[in-house]
């Protein structure tokens, strides 16, 4: 019975022993590119935020999202695939980002009605508070990949 009752607990109380650790995770961000040899310096503007946060987001938005929200979702497993690439590098957490950053990019482009960059790169940094400043360690940054690939769905 006390099997069970450790099993239903974390269920009905997701922040009971939820982590195993608690540490930085990594954000993503992005850089477009004309060429797959060309990459952007660190501090580079091309780098963008991936999925930015709403600045502000209405008490209705907010009751629905708290509720119904499969974008946070997906955002919050591309959080759990760049966990992983820099815990255990493998081929399936940078297939999956790889795989909704150009889904991003289709519908960004489909939204501006215009042509993105035929390459693009992703990098994982570390965001951490030094004093008053925020310090941003670039920890891992992929090859060049088509913004188009036939092959993925």
């Amino acid at each position: 019975m006390l099997d069970v009752v450790k099993l239903v607990m974390p269920a009905l109380f997701p922040s009971w022993r939820f982590f195993d650790v608690i540490a930085p995770s990594p954000r993503i961000e992005l850089a477009l590119a004309d060429t797959p040899d060309t990459e952007p310096p660190a501090d580079d503007p091309a780098w963008r935020e991936c999925r930015p946060l709403r600045a502000r987001l209405g008490p209705v938005a907010r009751v629905v999202s708290f509720f119904w929200n499969p974008h946070w979702n997906e955002t919050l497993y591309l959080a759990t695939c760049a966990e992983r690439l820099m815990q255990d590098p493998s081929e399936h957490s940078s297939r999956e980002i790889r795989r909704r950053l150009r889904r991003d990019l289709a519908m960004q482009e489909r939204a501006a009605q215009g042509r993105a960059a035929p390459y693009f790169r992703f990098r994982l940094v570390f965001v951490s508070r030094e004093g008053a400043r925020l310090r941003r360690d670039v920890a891992y940054v992929s090859p060049a990949y088509p913004t188009l690939d036939p092959q993925e769905p």
